[in-house]
């Protein structure tokens, strides 16, 4: 899993960066501007905002289901990302066991 680390963590700042400037370009759009009146900062408000603009009725909203499983995956992954990045498992040994497992799991589904 080590061997992966830093395309682990590449491929999720890749992420997470495409994810800010999609917020960003999205906030000051005059359709979705009543829907976030500032820009979301933190990870989870920034995905929420992004599943609203995917709901909300507009040119964006045929894209709601990938959007969505975008933001799930990215959300679920976090974890990981942490302890790749900054070697902070979750808190409870039950967590850090699944964050674990799920390390070896995309680990191994990589090399396929």
């Amino acid at each position: 899993v080590l061997l992966y680390r830093g395309a682990i963590v590449a491929g999720w700042a890749n992420v997470e960066t495409t994810l800010n400037e999609l917020s960003i370009r999205l906030s000051y759009m005059p359709e979705y501007q009543a829907i976030r009146s500032s820009y979301p900062h933190r990870h989870k408000s920034r995905a929420n905002f992004l599943r609203t603009v995917f709901d909300a009725p507009g040119r964006l909203q045929p894209f709601n289901p990938i959007a969505n499983c975008v933001l799930k995956r990215f959300e679920e992954t976090a974890d990981l990302r942490n302890l790749m990045a900054h070697r902070t498992a979750p808190k409870s040994s039950a967590e850090s066991w699944t964050a674990n497992r799920k390390a070896a799991a995309l680990a191994k589904a990589s090399w396929r």
